[in-house]
Formats: structure tokens, C-alpha cells, sequence
């Protein structure tokens, strides 16, 4: 055999369980549809899927169409065949618009994004190699949403990614879309300072990376001594995070930003290098943990609404989570203008069909003053009325949580108290303990601590009733 004769299909079969093994899925997908070429062809595939349809099985159709999809792809005849068969209702596309009605579609949609593909443990160990203050499935999340919802098309940004376990996450999952075009990219923010609070808690990074796992990733060969050196003695933790992501298959996609949001109105002439969208960005989704305030929120959503357009995904990852009343007050003031299509653990994803807009934007009061008892009161009426309509049992608490915070950051303390108290009495929460990766069986820890400590004002100091 001359020695530029390309492989038999047996021997690109080989390459391509080879290069799988070694998980270069790319390479290995490459080669296994060339093997794959030369035993099936995607005319016939097609003409089955065409007699399927014709016969009404129509689920047959559409995976028949989608695998001569992977055998050939960009074959005009398939595409026009799988866009006249339209999504079937269980699809992540016919998900996400609501096929299954506005309980279940995100729920089962959140399910399955949180979901790592069965048989590729490598492809999970390096998802969960990087500290993070997510869990594994809203990693996952992030992960599905940028290889199944991604256009593809656009710029994805993200804040607050701490050490950068979502950002990988999200990086790998840009790699995996097969519409992902030359040119997007992800822009991650951070102010990677120790010196700021973390969540409420102590202005010290290893309140949510114990110092051991710090140690452990220079001992896995992830980071040097030196960037631990600098985060130890000068609480900048931005050398470090550049070092977990050079060098990456992913690194070419992601850009790495010092920003800072504000947390209260002094923060505008005093903090430096504030986040604001460079001219002409245009970002299709943005995953957010970095919103610690109500002036916070409100400013970046500000800022963000100018940057996007029809169909952009907020990904909320404190949406869910008891002590950040601003993040679902922000989204309870537009409820009618935008669409829950996925949720995992407290990280709540919505859809504004128009884009976010400033006219949304300005519902929200400039500050929980203004909004006043009243307001926090029909606000969060709503947002329970609604979380009742998903059947979503750890929204409910949280929301309740969320209320009774808001009420007692106006001062309603007596108020807060009564309302927490109330929920610890019940007894579905009764011996709930578990660790803050189990949200729901953690309901009863969660309600004590509020019920001392339900919130925290901007600066990080805890609110106390």
C-alpha cells in the first residue's frame, strides 16, 4: 500500500477509539465519522428518516437525522429535513421555549444540563479539578448551557468565578458546541482580592478554599509556589487563576478581566477599574456571582441591559440562595419580561426574549429604601405566587428566607424574626442538616442561621436580629 494511502475504515476506527482514550474527542470524532463514511451514507440515513416520518414515527426520524447530522455535517437535504420535523418536546431547544409548560420544562431541562454525559470520567475530573463554591451538577449547568444552548454566534461574559471552576466549565463546554464560530469568546471578571468579603462571610479567600486545597494544586502540578507566594502575602489571588488556565485546549476562548462592581454609592469614586462593557460588546449570556448588593445588581444590570439582545440568558447563580434578597427582587420586578428556562441547585437561568432592556432595568427603585416594606411585600408575593406555580419546594423556603431578609435590612426586625421562626417550626424541615452542597436537605441549618443572621448589608457586616 502506498505510503499516502489514506487509513482503511478499520485503522480510522482504531485512531479514533485512540484518540478518544486519550480525550482528543475532536480528533477522535473527526476520524470515526470518516470511518463511519465509508460503510453508512447519510443519503440513505436520510431517506430512512423521510420514511419514518412518513410512517409517523417521528422520534425515530429526528435521531435517525441526527446521525447522518454527524456523518455528514452541514448536508443541506438532513438540515431541511430536521428543521421541517421541528424539536421533539423533550429536546434541550423545545425545552428551553417551554414545551412541557412553565413547571416542568425547567426543571427537567435544569436536570438535564446539571447531568454529566454518562462514560467520560476524564472529561468530570476536570470540570471538579478547581475549587469552587458551586456543586458539581451547576458546574454541569454552566458546562451544557454554553455546548447546548450557545449559539455559538456571540461573546458569553461571567463575574465572580472566584478561582475559576465555572469559567473551565463553561470553557469546555464552548469547545463541545458544534456552532461554535471563530471569534467568541468568554470574558471572565473578577477583582481577585482577599481583601474583599466573600458572600457575607470574612474577607479571606479561604473561607470558601481551605488552604489545603490551595496546597493541592501545586502539588498536582495545576499552579506554582509562586502564585500561591503572591496570594498569601499580597491577597491577590489573579496569578494564580491565569496559571490554572494557560496552557489549556479551552485557553484561546477565554479572556481574563480585573473589574470590580460597586457595592454602595461611595464605591463609584473610590474603587477602581469598575466594570462597564467595552463599545460594541454584545454578550448572549452571562453567568453571574458577583451581584453582593442591591446598588450592585442594579448597576450592572444597568450597564449589562446595552450589551445584549433577543433571546440572552442570565444565569443567576445566588438567585436560590437565602441571604441575596436583591438578586430575586431584581428579577421579581421583571417577572413579565423574562422566562425561567432552567435551574440547578440555587444558579436560576432566565430568558429575556427581547434582550434585557433599560425600560426593565428602571423598575428596579435605586435603592431597598425607596422600595420600602410595602414593595418588598408585593414584590415577594409575587415571586412566591410564582414559585408555587414551578411546584419548586426549596424556592419557596428560599423566597420566604429572602422576604424576611429584606424586611429586616429596612429595620422590620420583630417582623423578619417572626417570619423565620415560623418556618422552623414546620415540619417537612425537621432534620435537615446536611452540608451546603445538598440544598434541600440543608433547609433546616439554613433557617437558624437566619434566624440570626438573615442577610448582610453592603459592606459585608452581617444583618442580626
Amino acid at each position: 500500500m502506498p505510503h499516502d494511502a489514506p487509513p482503511a475504515p478499520d485503522d480510522r476506527r482504531l485512531i479514533a477509539r485512540e484518540h478518544h482514550a486519550a480525550g482528543r474527542h475532536e480528533l477522535a470524532l473527526a476520524a470515526m465519522r470518516e470511518a463511519v463514511r465509508e460503510t453508512v451514507a447519510a443519503t440513505d440515513l436520510n431517506d430512512l428518516a423521510v420514511i419514518a416520518a412518513g410512517a409517523g414515527r417521528f422520534d425515530a426520524a429526528r435521531a435517525v437525522l441526527r446521525a447522518a447530522e454527524e456523518i455528514a455535517p452541514g448536508d443541506p437535504d438532513v438540515r431541511e429535513n430536521l428543521e421541517a420535523l421541528g424539536p421533539g418536546p423533550l429536546d434541550v431547544a423545545a425545552l428551553r421555549a417551554g414545551s412541557l409548560g412553565p413547571a416542568l420544562s425547567p426543571k427537567l431541562l435544569g436536570h438535564l444540563l446539571g447531568s454529566p454525559p454518562p462514560g467520560d470520567e476524564r472529561l468530570s475530573a476536570r470540570i471538579d479539578r478547581i475549587p469552587s463554591a458551586t456543586t458539581p451538577r451547576e458546574r454541569w449547568l454552566y458546562h451544557n448551557t454554553m455546548a447546548l444552548l450557545w449559539s455559538g454566534a456571540a461573546d458569553v461574559f461571567e463575574n465572580g468565578p472566584l478561582l475559576g471552576g465555572t469559567t473551565r466549565a463553561a470553557c469546555l463546554g464552548m469547545l463541545a458546541n458544534p456552532r461554535r464560530a471563530d471569534g467568541p469568546r468568554l470574558h471572565t471578571h473578577d477583582w481577585f482580592r482577599t481583601d474583599v468579603a466573600q458572600d457575607g462571610g470574612d474577607a479571606d479567600l479561604s473561607a470558601l478554599v481551605p488552604a489545603g486545597q490551595l496546597d493541592g494544586l501545586v502539588a498536582q502540578g495545576l499552579a506554582t509556589p509562586g502564585a500561591l507566594a503572591i496570594l498569601r502575602a499580597e491577597g491577590d489571588f489573579e496569578p494564580l487563576v491565569r496559571e490554572l488556565h494557560a496552557g489549556q485546549d479551552y485557553s484561546p476562548l477565554l479572556d481574563i478581566h480585573r473589574s470590580a462592581l460597586p457595592d454602595a454609592p461611595e464605591d463609584v469614586g473610590r474603587l477602581p477599574g469598575l466594570w462597564a462593557p467595552p463599545p460594541g460588546a454584545r454578550y448572549e449570556i452571562a453567568f453571574v456571582d458577583a451581584c453582593k448588593s442591591w446598588f450592585g445588581t442594579r448597576w450592572f444590570l444597568e450597564r449589562m441591559a446595552p450589551a445584549t439582545g433577543p433571546g440572552f440568558l442570565l444565569a443567576l447563580q445566588d438567585f436560590g440562595w437565602h441571604t441575596c434578597f436583591w438578586v430575586s427582587a431584581a428579577m421579581g420586578l421583571m417577572l413579565d419580561r423574562a422566562r425561567l428556562v432552567a435551574y440547578e441547585g440555587t444558579t436560576y437561568v432566565f430568558e429575556f426574549p427581547d434582550g434585557l432592556r433599560a425600560d426593565d432595568v428602571a423598575r428596579m427603585p435605586a435603592t431597598l429604601e425607596e422600595l420600602g416594606g410595602a414593595g418588598v411585600d408585593e414584590v415577594y408575593g409575587r415571586l412566591l405566587a410564582w414559585a408555587w406555580s414551578l411546584d419548586d419546594s426549596w424556592l419557596l423556603l428560599s423566597l420566604s428566607l429572602q422576604h424576611a431578609a429584606a424586611l429586616a435590612s429596612l429595620g422590620y426586625r420583630e417582623e423578619a424574626r417572626r417570619r423565620i421562626t415560623a418556618l422552623a417550626g414546620r415540619p417537612e424541615y425537621a432534620g435537615t442538616e446536611a452540608p451546603a452542597a445538598f440544598h434541600r436537605p440543608m433547609a433546616l441549618r439554613l433557617i437558624r442561621q437566619a434566624r440570626d443572621t438573615p442577610t448582610y448589608r453592603p459592606d459585608g457586616s452581617a444583618v442580626r436580629l
